[in-house]
């Protein structure tokens, strides 16, 4: 089965949500919700081909200017909807969303949609529009500007009665089954985007009673803003509104030893935080508890995992950062060869005692000189335990 990717943009509060609610569903939604990312799917019949259509909503707001554009690539037709009853919607057509559009996804097909045709002849929406001096969009207004921007087809349609709302959707995908320009166009991947990101929305009211965590997210920025490496997971932007951080970075489908030149130890080392991406390239992500440190510096901040964390944290004892980020290795390195975590217990205080005397066994399948690092690693005594330079060279354990 084939499937197009139909985007859709316009601002906000002129039926974009509804207009894909009620195709997919067949009902109209009872109050309005403001979209950031949505997404929805229908499977339609053209021409006896069966049909896939993958449709993503968009907020308009200006708000999401640095977020929207993301979910651009990979895209095969858009949607370009005002309101019949809002000038203003309309003059933005010209004015943003085609700029917009051809900025990011050149030589695309565009179906320009008015949307709200059942209040166009509404007596109280006339009014109100009156009121302002203002009056609703024609239908050869809409034409007029589907010409100006080369749209494939200029449709109007009412989300809440249905009207001409199939005609939107058939039409989107016999403009890329059927192009204007006959030549066929290779699709390209964007070099203008990335082609896939992961974004980390966190509400600001978490950080209304909690200075602290503030100070953490603007201190784990500063370390991926630093950091441009491999096996590191890569910070591409952070934005905000009104009510939530943005953080856009590397999509995951040797960077240890990189923290550590640079002075950072990132203190929450643990399998959750180490992905591989398609390529099998290693990548370290969360870098909410990584702080900078001098050489010899010894911390007190209790964090981490306890299951990774290293004896003199659990103690709470000062401790060196780096020596305790081999540790939290050496424990993900055991769980790699062994299969499950080297220390582990029933309840938090025998964990404890486990973690603090170095009590785990190595099997006896694991050979000798990977043996010999787990022991290295995984040593009680900081001042023993080996470091990330010394890992590097095996004539060393």
């Amino acid at each position: 089965m084939r499937s197009i990717k139909c985007v859709v943009v316009g601002d906000g509060a002129v039926g974009k949500t509804c207009l894909l609610l009620s195709y997919t569903t067949n009902s109209f939604p009872g109050e309005y919700v403001p979209t950031v990312f949505d997404n929805y799917s229908a499977n339609v019949m053209v021409d006896r081909e069966p049909i896939n259509i993958n449709l993503w909503d968009t907020a308009g707001q200006e708000d999401y200017d640095r977020l929207r554009p993301l979910s651009y690539p990979q895209t095969d037709v858009f949607l370009v909807c005002f309101s019949l009853i809002s000038p203003a919607s309309f003059s933005n057509v010209k004015s943003k969303w085609i700029p917009e559009i051809k900025h990011y996804c050149e030589d695309l097909p565009i179906v320009l949609v008015g949307t709200k045709i059942d209040l166009r002849d509404d007596q109280d929406t006339l009014m109100k529009l009156e009121e302002k001096n203002l009056e609703p969009i024609s239908y050869q207004q809409g034409m007029e500007l589907g010409k100006e921007i080369g749209a494939y087809q200029y449709i109007e349609c009412s989300s809440l009665t249905q009207k001409n709302l199939k005609s939107v959707f058939d039409c989107s995908i016999k403009a890329v089954l059927n192009p204007q320009d006959k030549k066929e166009k290779k699709k390209e991947k964007t070099n203008k985007l990335f082609n896939h990101v992961a974004i980390k929305i966190i509400s600001k009211k978490k950080f209304i009673l909690k200075q602290k965590s503030k100070e953490q997210l603007v201190r784990e920025m500063k370390i991926l803003r630093l950091m441009n490496h491999s096996n590191v997971i890569r910070l591409f932007d952070v934005f905000s509104n009104e009510t939530h951080f943005f953080i856009v970075m590397e999509f995951v489908n040797g960077g240890v030893d990189y923290c550590h030149q640079l002075q950072i130890v990132h203190r929450d080392l643990k399998l959750e935080n180490v992905l591989i991406d398609q390529e099998m390239n290693i990548k370290i992500i969360d870098f909410g508890l990584s702080n900078f440190v001098e050489k010899g510096q010894l911390l007190k901040t209790y964090c981490g995992s306890p299951s990774y964390s290293c004896p003199e944290i659990l103690s709470r004892r000062k401790y060196d950062g780096f020596k305790a980020d081999v540790w939290s290795l050496g424990v993900i390195l055991y769980a790699l060869i062994v299969g499950k975590l080297p220390f582990n217990a029933d309840n938090p205080m025998k964990l404890y005692k486990k973690i603090v005397t170095g009590s785990y066994l190595i099997p006896n399948f694991v050979d000798k000189e990977a043996a010999n690092l787990l022991s290295a690693m995984l040593c009680v005594d900081p001042k023993k335990r080996i470091t990330i330079e010394q890992i590097k060279k095996p004539s060393l354990y």
